[in-house]
Parts: structure tokens; C-alpha cells; sequence
């Protein structure tokens, strides 16, 4: 591939992650909206008890729905164009089998961890799997649009589901409780995902013969991704597990839950991002090895750049954001919410890792450094989580991330050098503390506007300074950015 065709495709996936970026952000700024009038709805208790069943469907259709399913199937997809029909159909009954089980996982545990919940259990298992927000059954209709970068009725979907989930809010927000809201938002994933089944005549897909060999083979590629899934989630069940036992009262959990919202934004954008990578290094790497790791690094580096701007903006309006989404119930915790915008910076990366090292079949890295991330809240967790409760579970997952970025570094020393590798960590951190410091220091001088004025410029200056993002990377934005105005 020419070095001018190597810049139309760059151009052509900036375009296409900016749209999708910027059209989930819609979504999340109504998203914002809806949390506002459940978070100043529910008692903190109420929340905690809607997020642990929210976090017993996310751990159950993790392990036994997502699999890492998506990305493995685009790049097969992108391998073997030949055999769409095949590698869709098998990953539609792989997932219809994970998605009666995990179902029955969370309706079971939340059971046993909260009274009544079956209504509430079941809803919100059915949420996961229809929504769009998710890669569970509902992304397999999405994956033919996926593999060849055609995101904007996707991203348009996902908006409309939240609009929708704000108008049911809004129409009940009188009598809400945490099973209605369950409700609710299964009622507002539906339309979508209906429509995707219709379009293409995609319900062809429910009548996709078994192909054993090709399940085989694709769970087998899955294997090492599923590892560390397992991994991860002990590392989730190890945090959840010790706030909930030395926390004085649910309300911490509750804390968590609500301040992990704080979160979204950054992960919309690597979610937008990734999207347009992965089939991107897939494509590369079968044919043109350094253009493959040049694209590595510069998504490295463009991808958590946009993060902590991302960051550094969430947590100098950290009062807004409280008083948006809870009516000031959460006023008391400003700290709790900033520290999961500082956390995002080295949750993100430690993703990006995964999915990196699964679009160039590095596997074994994804193992060890899912190892690296229990090890991590193991010399954590029992130290912080008792002392500082929500800050403390906060700070454990920073550092067992930041753990889990090291040794993925290591295990992909083929594709990135440790030279490189030694660069980019040093930098990246040096960024951080420089950002952090220079930020507490603004908001200490000026009101919140007036600090995010300065702010912004500010983190833009030291991601320069350190050669974070350079002058090339910001032309060709700016060029995809004019693509996008002339569509």
C-alpha cells in the first residue's frame, strides 16, 4: 500500500471514529439527563442494589455472551471474506447457548444477594444482551457493518435508545424504583435492535446452520481472551467484594457505582476508537509489518491523549456533572468522582492493550497481564479499601491497571520496543502528574469556567511538550474533521 493510500485509509478511520465519537457523546450527554433523575430519585441504597445486579449481568454475559467474540470475528471476517456467512452464524449460536446461561446466572445471584429481584434481574439481563451500548447478542447483527467501517446508523441507534430512555424516565419519574428503571431500559434497547434484525434481512442469521468446525475454531481463538475476562473479573469481584465488606453501609457501594458513570465518557471514546483500529491492524498487519507498528504507537498515542484531555475536562466540571445527574446528592464525594476520571487514563490503556494485542494475535500477553491485574488488587485491596473506602477500591484499580499496562508492554515487545515501550510509559506518566499538579493548582485560582479555559490549553501544551500527540497528528484530525463537515 502506497504511503498516500496509507493516509486516505488513516483519514478515512479518524472520519469515521469522529463521527461515531462525537454521535455517542449526544447520546451520553442525554444519558447524563436520565441519571440525573434516577440518582436524585433513589435513596443511595436503592442505587447500590440496582448496581450490584447491573454488576452481576455485566459479569455473567461478560464471561459467557462476549467472550471477546467481536473483535476475533472482524478479524476473521476481515480474513476469510468468503466465509461471512459462517463466522456470523456461529457466533449467533455461541451466543444464544451463553445467553440462556448467563441469564440464569444473574436471575440466581441476585436472588441470593437481594429479595424480590426477579423482575429486576431479568429485565436487566435482557438490557445487556439487546442494547447497543453492549457487545453481546445484539452485536452480531451489527458485525457486518463493523467489519467495513459503516458506523453512523450504529452510533444513530445508540442515541435514540438513550433519548428514549430519558423520555420513559421522564414520564415515571414520580413512583421510580430500581425494578422500573430495569424496565425501562429494556424497553428503550427493543426498537433497535429489532430494526437491526430487519435490515439486510438480517433475521436470515436465526436460521444459520451449526458449523462445528468453525465454533471450534473460534472459541479456541477466544480462549486466551477469556482468560483474562476471568481474570478481570476476579480482579472486579475482589474490589466489589472488599468495599462491600468493610464499608459501613451500602451507600459506599452506591458511591462507586454512581461515581463510575465517570467513566462512560472515556470509555465512548475508546469504544469509537477501537472500532476503527482493530479492522485497521487486522488489515495491515497480514502484508505490512512497520506500517503496522507505526499505527500501534500512534493509536497509543492518540488514543490516551484524547483521554486525558477527556479527563482533565470531566474533572474540572466535576461539580456540574454531580449536580446534572444527582441534584447535588452526591455533592459530598467530589473527590470520589475526580479520582475515577484520573483512574480512566490507565483503565482505557490497559483495554486498549487487550484489544491491540488481540488484533496482532498476541494472546499470551492478554493472559499475563490479566494475572498482573488480580496480583494488583491483591496488594491493594486489603491495604487501601479499609482505610478509604470508595477512594481507596478507586486508587487499588490504578495501580493493578497500571500493572497490567507494564507487563502487556513486555509481551508485545515485537510490535513495540522496550525502548519505545520505556518512552511512551515515562511520558505518559510524566504527563499525568504534570496534569494533575498544573489542574489542582488552576482550579485553586479560578472559579470552575475560568479553569477550564486554562485547563484545556494548559493539558494540550504539556501533551506537546511531551510529545504525546505531534503536529502530523494533528493536521490529518484536522483533515478528517473537514470530511466530516462536507458530508
Amino acid at each position: 500500500m502506497s504511503e498516500q493510500e496509507h493516509t486516505i485509509t488513516k483519514g478515512k478511520a479518524l472520519s469515521g471514529a469522529s463521527t461515531l465519537f462525537f454521535t455517542q457523546l449526544i447520546g451520553f450527554g442525554v444519558y447524563f439527563l436520565s441519571q440525573r433523575i434516577v440518582l436524585s430519585t433513589l435513596t443511595k441504597e436503592e442505587n447500590g442494589s440496582l448496581f450490584l445486579v447491573q454488576f452481576f449481568a455485566s459479569t455473567a454475559f461478560g464471561f459467557l455472551v462476549d467472550m471477546g467474540l467481536s473483535n476475533i470475528a472482524i478479524r476473521e471476517l476481515i480474513k476469510r471474506p468468503d466465509d461471512r456467512e459462517q463466522i456470523i452464524g456461529s457466533v449467533f449460536w455461541i451466543r444464544v447457548v451463553g445467553s440462556v446461561l448467563a441469564t440464569l446466572t444473574v436471575i440466581g445471584l441476585a436472588w441470593y444477594r437481594i429479595p424480590d429481584s426477579f423482575t429486576l434481574a431479568l429485565c436487566i439481563a435482557l438490557y445487556i444482551n439487546f442494547s447497543g451500548r453492549n457487545f453481546m447478542l445484539r452485536n452480531t447483527f451489527e458485525l457486518r457493518f463493523r467489519q467495513v467501517l459503516q458506523f453512523r446508523k450504529l452510533s444513530l441507534l445508540v442515541v435514540s435508545e438513550f433519548a428514549l430512555y430519558f423520555v420513559l424516565l421522564w414520564f415515571n419519574k414520580t413512583h421510580l424504583s430500581p425494578t422500573l428503571i430495569a424496565i425501562l431500559l429494556l424497553a428503550s434497547s427493543v426498537p433497535g435492535t429489532v430494526y437491526l434484525i430487519f435490515t439486510n434481512r438480517q433475521y436470515s442469521i436465526f436460521l444459520a446452520p451449526l458449523h462445528r468446525a468453525e465454533i471450534k475454531t473460534l472459541l479456541k481463538e477466544v480462549q486466551p481472551i477469556y482468560i483474562m475476562m476471568i481474570l478481570q473479573q476476579v480482579h472486579v469481584f475482589l474490589d466489589t467484594w472488599v468495599l462491600q465488606h468493610y464499608a459501613p453501609s451500602l451507600s459506599e457501594v452506591g458511591v462507586f457505582g454512581a461515581g463510575g458513570n465517570m467513566l462512560l465518557i472515556a470509555n465512548v471514546f475508546l469504544t469509537s476508537a477501537t472500532s476503527i483500529l482493530i479492522p485497521l491492524i487486522s488489515n495491515s498487519m497480514n502484508s505490512e509489518r512497520e506500517h503496522t507498528k507505526r499505527l500501534i504507537t500512534q493509536s497509543m498515542n492518540t488514543v490516551q491523549s484524547a483521554v486525558i484531555l477527556i479527563s482533565v475536562v470531566g474533572s474540572v466540571l466535576t461539580p456540574f456533572i454531580i449536580y446534572i445527574i444527582s441534584n447535588n446528592k452526591y455533592a459530598d464525594n467530589v473527590i470520589e468522582f475526580r479520582l475515577q476520571f484520573l483512574s480512566s487514563c490507565f483503565i482505557t490503556f490497559a483495554q486498549l492493550g487487550v484489544q491491540i494485542a488481540t488484533a496482532v494475535r498476541a494472546q499470551k500477553s492478554i493472559v499475563y497481564a490479566g494475572i498482573a491485574l488480580v496480583i494488583g488488587s491483591i496488594t491493594a485491596d486489603f491495604i487501601l479499601i479499609p482505610m478509604l473506602f470508595t477512594k481507596g477500591i478507586i486508587l487499588s484499580k490504578i495501580w493493578s491497571n497500571f500493572l497490567s499496562i507494564l507487563v502487556f508492554l513486555w509481551f508485545v515487545r515485537d510490535w513495540i520496543s522496550v525502548q519505545q515501550s520505556v518512552s511512551f510509559i515515562l511520558r505518559y506518566v510524566g504527563v499525568i502528574v504534570t496534569v494533575v499538579f498544573g489542574i489542582e493548582f488552576i482550579q485553586q485560582q479560578c472559579t470552575m469556567l475560568p479553569a477550564l479555559g486554562v485547563a484545556i490549553p494548559f493539558t494540550v501544551i504539556v501533551l506537546f511538550a511531551f510529545r504525546m500527540i505531534t503536529k502530523n497528528e494533528v493536521m490529518l484530525l484536522q483533515q478528517s474533521v473537514q470530511r466530516i463537515l462536507k458530508r
